[in-house]
């Protein structure tokens, strides 16, 4: 393969704030007098907003999406400012692919303002030719392909010649959907499903090689 451009998802692949999400769910959870055990944070990784409201209204149907939304966003700020970092091994990729050429994007579920709040927070402005959010963008949320579709057009090369990079069953059910070269990278701590629907699986992105993404075979 010659990869020609990379698309990342955001939230646990290029930045670990996993956790710290983990814990803004469970304090909803407590406001809305739900236990932890009944929203599971497996049930939302990867997910939007408009998904995860689905997913509480499911034990608690009074909660509307502008009451998730605005206890998310308010949170945002603090989770993506104060307590995320990257990953390993994801500045050493971004370096490599801005060597190389490579155009880059992120697609993430998140909204459009959090995806900007990483991008200024890590300088990563150079990087990242496009950003595209599924709940900014009113698409359909992942494992439906449509951001990848729509970003996949945007860049304009071949499929054969992308490759997206994702950490939830959702988001890498939706890579391969797109028809890219779909890598997973699951964290363990959260990821749950069958993962053997990816062209390739890491453990790391700090595993992403040269001659993984450029071997001209």
């Amino acid at each position: 393969m010659n990869i020609k451009a990379v698309i990342f998802d955001m939230d646990g692949l290029l930045v670990d704030n996993e956790i710290h999400w983990h814990g803004v769910e469970r304090r909803l959870c407590k406001q809305l007098r739900l236990s932890s055990d009944q929203v599971s944070a497996k049930e939302l990784l990867g997910k939007n907003l408009n998904d995860i409201t689905k997913v509480f209204q499911q034990y608690n149907p009074t909660i509307t999406f502008e009451e998730v939304y605005a206890f998310y966003d308010h949170e945002a700020d603090i989770v993506y400012t104060k307590q995320s970092n990257l990953l390993p091994g994801a500045q050493t990729l971004l370096d490599l692919l801005y060597e190389k050429g490579v155009t880059m994007a992120i697609a993430s579920s998140s909204p459009r303002r959090w995806i900007d709040l990483v991008v200024e927070r890590f300088a990563l402005q150079k990087y990242f030719a496009h950003l595209f959010s599924t709940q900014s963008m009113n698409l359909p949320g992942k494992p439906d392909p449509a951001v990848y579709n729509a970003c996949i057009n945007e860049l304009g090369f071949p499929k054969e010649h992308i490759a997206i990079f994702e950490d939830s069953f959702v988001g890498i059910q939706a890579a391969k959907a797109s028809g890219a070269l779909a890598i997973a990278v699951p964290d363990k701590r959260w990821s749950h499903g069958d993962y053997s629907v990816a062209d390739i699986i890491l453990d790391s992105l700090e595993l992403v090689t040269e001659e993984l993404l450029f071997n001209n075979r």
